[in-house]
């Protein structure tokens, strides 16, 4: 498989757009940001207030990775492990039975309240790794024309739609599944 000049720009806006996201929701709300870090209970409290102010810092120089196109593969790599990094983080409290923390990956929006962690949570993150590797794969190297620019915009407007919509579904998934079990707790 080869990675053509649509997919790079297609991946390098739609990623520059995840992160730009990402860590405008970090850096809005950072208080919470911290929380849902600390409340992961992986790494040393002590370091939690660092690390929070850091991944917004790492996301936004993945933003300018992504647009610039400098050290492609650097930034794709750099990408594929921060996505795999959260995702682990998320894993390792599924496996410790703390679905009830905060992601601290919402974005507002249609997204007001923080997603719970669950198995689709830690898919997307590994999934979208995935996708970032493959700007990493050799293609041809051509100019795209207008034409093609307009149709990687509107592919990647049209992912963030389907993005948003996957979170949606996700979180709407997780509030059904507590529903009833509340149902099924009043029942016995």
């Amino acid at each position: 498989m080869v990675a053509g000049p649509f997919l790079l720009q297609f991946a390098s806006l739609g990623f520059a757009l995840l992160f730009l996201l990402a860590a405008v929701h970090k850096l809005t709300r950072l208080e919470e940001f911290q929380a849902a870090v600390r409340d992961y209970r992986i790494i040393p409290s002590g370091l939690v207030p660092v690390l929070a102010r850091l991944f917004p810092i790492v996301e936004v120089c993945l933003v300018v990775g992504w647009l610039f196109a400098f050290q492609i593969q650097v930034v794709a790599y750099a990408s594929a492990g921060l996505l795999a990094t959260y995702g682990l983080a998320m894993g390792i409290n599924l496996g410790r039975g703390r679905v009830h923390i905060g992601c601290g990956c919402g974005f507002g929006g249609a997204l007001q309240r923080e997603q719970h962690l669950s198995v689709s949570l830690v898919l997307r993150n590994f999934g979208l790794a995935c996708a970032a590797l493959l700007a990493t794969l050799p293609g041809p190297q051509r100019e795209l024309g207008v034409g093609e620019h307009v149709m990687v915009v509107c592919a990647v407007v049209v992912g963030a739609l389907l993005y948003a919509t996957a979170g949606q579904l996700s979180q709407n998934s997780v509030a059904i599944k507590a529903w009833r079990k509340g149902l099924e707790a009043v029942r016995d």
